[in-house]
């Protein structure tokens, strides 16, 4: 019998399965000979979203994430709804590890998003928007990030140089704020 980790299972000796959701997932097969013996084989498989077109953007990772992230584009909603699963790790050392959904731009610029959902893959979950001065792991960048609770709390978390200390603070926003702007005016960010 397989056990398919995602709270599915199947008895038949070949079989095809598709997960809902990327993750990790633990696959278990168990097989039973006619004297009852048994042997049980389990391994950790990583499923990947497939990407969608999510063009003027671009979707990339960041850093080492562990498990790869994507983009969907859920099918009934507007070209600029997105849903964007990764790996990775908090906004709090020297270098980060994440999935960035970006668009290189220079001068002013800004740039809005409402959060719909924020799951939580750990208690470090996070989302939110970011401007960036590179791709590096080690880049300066700016950040307004709604972290998992059980409303987003949100924070503004920033590195001033390349490979420099990350800094946070907590913003004192109320506990139904589900959306984010971040705006660059000359050399301020607001």
């Amino acid at each position: 019998s397989w056990d398919f980790g995602d709270n599915t299972q199947a008895s038949e000796p070949v079989v095809t399965h598709s997960y809902a959701s990327p993750g990790r997932y633990r696959v278990t097969l168990e097989v039973r000979n006619d004297l009852e013996l048994s042997h049980r084989v389990s391994r950790s498989i990583d499923v990947h979203a497939t990407p969608c077109d999510v063009s003027p953007w671009t979707a990339a990772d960041i850093g080492e994430v562990g498990i790869r992230g994507g983009v969907l584009c859920p099918p009934g909603t507007s070209e600029r709804c997105l849903t964007i699963l990764a790996g990775g790790k908090p906004f709090t050392g020297r270098d980060d590890a994440f999935h960035f959904v970006h668009q290189e731009v220079s001068g002013d610029a800004q740039i809005e998003a409402v959060l719909e959902e924020l799951s939580a893959g750990s208690l470090q979950s996070a989302a939110g928007l970011l401007l960036r001065g590179g791709l590096e792991p080690a880049a300066p960048f700016v950040a307004v990030l709604a972290r998992y609770a059980a409303a987003p709390v949100w924070y503004a978390t920033w590195r001033e140089s390349e490979g420099g200390t990350t800094r946070s603070a907590r913003l004192e926003a109320g506990a139904r704020v589900r959306a984010a702007r971040l705006e660059r005016r000359g050399g301020d960010v607001i």
